[in-house]
């Protein structure tokens, strides 16, 4: 092994060390995230977006470091060393770099415990039933944003942009706004033409189901579709998400409606697919992908309201669709 090989399979070690110790730091974050939203006493808020904004500032300064901009420079200029594994993980982590320290250590903490404040008074404000409780949160977070989309724009390209490459690499707000002018000429004639219809009354109109039982039965139908405890848990919020610590650590949270059993089992099914349990896999940008397959299972479940064996059958293949989706990205 010359030492050209030997000083790039080093330095790749390296950025693997700095990767696992900032994954390590980003789980204890969304360890928080995670618990703020289902056990945490509504007191401890303030605090919790202290400890959040801090957490961030020590997880960005990580991710900033100059050891880490030498080593992914080393690493780029001699991307011929490495699989085509190992040179996807340095072009992400590079790209990720080079936004990151656009960005002032103060902006990040400060849209982390704004962000960690608003979900608070979102909370809240959905609970009530008073939108007014999260305007002045949902305000600031739109300008701390724009101020980061100045910070990461590029030349020529425009905040906006800037802040839809993170989740959308490479999509533009031209482009989307041409997408969804084709959508809303779709969309609001069906609107219209639904609203004139009278209200379904479906088999199980104006009955009362016991959140424990949902509970019960998204447990059940979680754990037929090979969802493993051991790895994971079901928790309930306000709003339903999956939370990721790592492959051995999935946390799938829902809400429980006293009135309503489809959206239990809904949000339950559809979050499944979302983390590959077990499996080793790398952070890829594919958010519409996953989006597109959530909202057309829903769509297509809406079909069999009649018939929750049949919906409930429409979710699962979907979220074993968006398993495999993450499955094949992870091992390109």
């Amino acid at each position: 092994m010359d030492s050209q090989h030997l000083n790039t399979t080093n330095s790749y070690r390296k950025l693997l060390d700095i990767q696992k110790e900032i994954t390590s730091l980003t789980s204890a974050s969304m360890l928080l995230e995670w618990d703020q939203e289902t056990n945490m006493p509504a007191a401890a808020g303030v605090q919790r977006a202290e400890s959040l904004s801090a957490l961030s500032g020590i997880i960005h300064a990580k991710s900033t470091s100059p050891e880490l901009g030498e080593i992914l420079e080393a690493l780029s200029g001699n991307s011929s060393e490495l699989s085509s594994q190992q040179r996807a993980v340095v072009r992400e982590w590079n790209r990720q770099y080079k936004r990151q320290i656009k960005l002032p250590a103060s902006l990040v903490e400060e849209l982390s415990k704004t962000t960690s404040l608003s979900q608070q008074a979102w909370s809240q404000a959905r609970s009530e039933n008073n939108s007014e409780l999260f305007l002045p949160y949902l305000k600031k977070i739109i300008e701390l944003s724009k101020e980061a989309g100045e910070h990461l724009k590029l030349e020529g390209q425009s905040a906006y942009d800037a802040l839809l490459d993170e989740y959308e690499p490479g999509a533009k707000g031209d482009e989307l706004a041409l997408l969804f002018k084709d959508l809303v000429a779709e969309i609001v004639p069906l609107l219209r033409k639904v609203e004139s219809r009278p209200e379904p009354k479906g088999a199980f109109e104006n009955s009362e189901w016991d959140t424990s039982k949902q509970e019960e039965l998204s447990m059940f139908l979680l754990t037929k579709m090979g969802f493993d405890f051991e790895r994971g848990r079901l928790d309930v919020s306000e709003h339903p998400f999956t939370e990721g610590l790592n492959l051995n650590d999935v946390k799938i949270i829902f809400f429980l409606i006293i009135l309503s059993v489809y959206i239990d089992i809904f949000n339950s099914l559809l979050n499944i697919g979302i983390w590959y349990q077990g499996k080793q896999y790398i952070s890829v940008n594919i958010l519409t992908i996953i989006e597109i397959i959530s909202k057309l299972s829903i769509v297509l479940a809406g079909y069999f309201f009649e018939s929750l064996i049949y919906a409930s059958i429409i979710l699962v293949i979907f979220s074993l669709t968006k398993t495999i989706v993450f499955y094949y990205y992870s091992n390109l």
